[in-house]
């Protein structure tokens, strides 16, 4: 359960902020940090999935799909919720984006493993 629990923090964190009307931050960069704050909210969701299924002993290949397709369906599901929010709008960019989350912790997950990241310089 150690694992898990993250998951489901992170989940109901994403599914809080979505719940907001209007969230908006102010800034002139507003768009770019949002789309950012996708990217890392789906890395780390894919991230803590991947954990959480390897712990449980499953290999590595089926706990990556896995990871995938479940971070991928939260993040539709995600957009069909906030379509149901006032002021907010479910958009099929923000899923591409929220995929993009995925697709690079696959990236770093490869790097990290072929030592490419995380080795010590010097």
């Amino acid at each position: 359960f150690k694992h898990w629990l993250p998951v489901f923090l992170l989940a109901g964190l994403i599914f809080y902020l979505s719940n907001q009307p209007e969230l908006k931050s102010g800034f002139e960069f507003d768009f770019y940090l949002r789309k950012a704050a996708h990217v890392l909210e789906y890395f780390a969701l894919t991230f803590l999935l991947h954990r959480a299924f390897k712990s449980h002993g499953m290999e590595n290949k089926k706990a990556m799909a896995f990871s995938a397709v479940i971070a991928f369906l939260y993040a539709a599901s995600d957009e069909w919720h906030q379509s149901f929010v006032f002021g907010r709008e479910g958009k099929i960019s923000d899923v591409t984006i929220d995929g993009f989350g995925v697709l690079f912790y696959f990236f770093y997950y490869r790097l990290k493993n072929l030592g490419v990241i995380g080795r010590q310089i010097g």
